[in-house]
């Protein structure tokens, strides 16, 4: 099974489970606690028609060790575009964040990474979303020096959209994410 975990030292985290499906890797992101798991996301996937799928058509996946925790790095492709990922986990921290990247011939219906969860509150200026088990998924700035460029979130019903941010001209869209836990200070 390919699976990244970043659970801190009293026993909370989450974890992250990449599965084949049809001709890619879904997601499904689980809390993990000292009583047991519970559900937060789980990526909505398109079919080998879909140019435009509701998530990253990832068909590659390698893992790596970091020193704050093990890294995935994944690729994939659909119509003419192609995508990249990494995900790195902060063991410490309990978090798990996510960088997307997508090289584009032509204008997109949407672009973006989609969950579906059984429970989202969002926060203000979409930009995080508060899921079961005190766990946030937060929406960060694709690079350091442009902290502005954040891309959206999105609920409706029980899905959850996180879009790319637009180059300013041409360029690679990205858009870039953390889960983390509310951990007490």
């Amino acid at each position: 099974m390919n699976v990244l975990e970043a659970i801190n030292e009293q026993g909370h985290g989450l974890r992250l489970t990449f599965s084949w499906t049809g001709d890619r890797y879904a997601q499904q992101v689980d809390y993990c606690g000292p009583l047991g798991t519970t559900p937060l996301l789980t990526s909505l996937e398109g079919n080998d028609q879909a140019v435009w799928p509701a998530s990253p058509p990832l068909q590659q996946l390698t893992f790596e060790e970091r020193p704050r925790g093990p890294i995935a790095l994944l690729i994939g492709m659909a119509g003419s575009s192609h995508w990249s990922v990494s995900v790195e986990t902060d063991t410490a921290r309990a978090e798990i964040v996510f960088d997307v990247a997508c090289r584009m011939s032509q204008q997109p219906l949407f672009l973006g990474s989609t969950y579906f969860t059984t429970h989202a509150v969002a926060g203000p200026q979409q930009q995080f979303v508060r899921l079961a088990s005190g766990a946030i998924l937060e929406s960060l700035p694709v690079c350091e020096a442009k902290p502005n460029a954040i891309g959206a979130i999105e609920i409706a019903d029980s899905d959850i959209k996180i879009s790319a941010v637009s180059p300013e001209s041409g360029g690679t869209p990205r858009w870039k994410y953390r889960l983390a836990l509310e951990l007490p200070s």
